[in-house]
């Protein structure tokens, strides 16, 4: 008999109601914006394998997007119980801290996530992007910068760190700086930031330069663009 025949023969689908087609069934509601079908997966994902860090992951990644911070801390603390080495979850607990107005607590969430990515080997500027946000938030900036400064390292195209870059340096009072820094991240791919950000930045930049003609022309490209819309 054929390998490929022997194979088929030996493979066995997950069953329809097993914790991976219910987690797998919630990611892709969740790519069709169908929430109530996430939420309703990976829930029952989670009841059919309750020790499955995955499984909890997943739902607590899915109400920390639906913005129910509570649910998500809860899941998530779960999940880290269940796979304490895994930054993924601690860092998704760091941001729901965030979001639950908790700083002290979020910090120290974003301290242990970074621990754990050195010592997986797999730094993130995504998280160092994330903490100085947060540490932005409540002025300190120093630190924000310190962080920003390792994610223009671990990746220097990438858009989001140059932005904070931009805002750290406007906020210093260095608007030549924060064009320059705006400015570089435009043509760059976004994760998040969006023109209109950039725009509205360096809007305000010029404007502080007395630069009006170049204050006007990024206010009109910013009013351009709805809220919301991504490009």
């Amino acid at each position: 008999m054929i390998p490929l025949v022997v194979a088929l023969l030996l493979f066995q689908p997950p069953p329809v109601d097993s914790a991976e087609t219910l987690t797998r069934q919630g990611r892709q509601a969740m790519a069709r914006n169908d929430f109530d079908a996430a939420r309703t997966s990976f829930t029952q994902a989670v009841l059919k394998a309750p020790a499955s860090p995955q499984a909890r992951f997943l739902l607590g990644f899915f109400h920390y997007v639906d913005n129910d911070f509570v649910q998500a801390e809860t899941t998530l603390r779960k999940a880290r119980e269940l796979a304490p080495q895994d930054p993924r979850t601690a860092l998704f607990l760091a941001l729901t801290l965030d979001g639950l107005a908790r700083p002290a607590e979020a910090a120290a969430a974003f301290e242990v996530t970074l621990q754990l990515e050195a010592k997986a080997k797999r730094p993130n500027p995504e998280t160092h992007i994330a903490y100085a946000r947060m540490l932005f938030a409540e002025g300190r900036l120093p630190d924000a910068q310190q962080q920003v400064s390792r994610a223009l390292t671990l990746n220097p195209r990438s858009r989001e760190a140059h932005y904070e870059q931009a805002r750290l340096r406007f906020e210093a009072g260095n608007f030549p700086a924060a064009i320059a820094e705006a400015t570089q991240a435009l043509p760059l791919p976004s994760e998040g930031t969006t023109d209109r950000q950039l725009h509205f930045l360096l809007s305000r930049a010029f404007g502080r330069l007395g630069n009006t003609a170049k204050a006007d022309e990024h206010r009109r490209a910013f009013e351009a663009i709805p809220a919301g819309v991504v490009r």
